[in-house]
């Protein structure tokens, strides 16, 4: 399940991503261009996404943690 391996939070015009797993930061290092200015990192596993990105990367995840 997602919930297992990410942590999604709405913080105002942010969402945090908290990647709970290893799994998650290796999807999302495979998934995601970190090097767009529009995603910030803070810490080894959190990333901050503009609200026009988050809805994408979230399916995404879905899609490959629930198979």
């Amino acid at each position: 399940m997602l919930k297992n391996h990410v942590g999604i939070v709405n913080e105002g015009s942010l969402v945090k991503f908290m990647l709970h797993t290893s799994e998650a930061v290796d999807w999302w290092n495979d998934n995601v261009d970190d090097f767009n200015k529009e995603i910030r990192a803070k810490a080894l596993r959190e990333r901050y996404v503009e609200h026009r990105f988050a809805q994408d990367i979230y399916q995404g995840m879905l899609q490959h943690f629930n198979k």
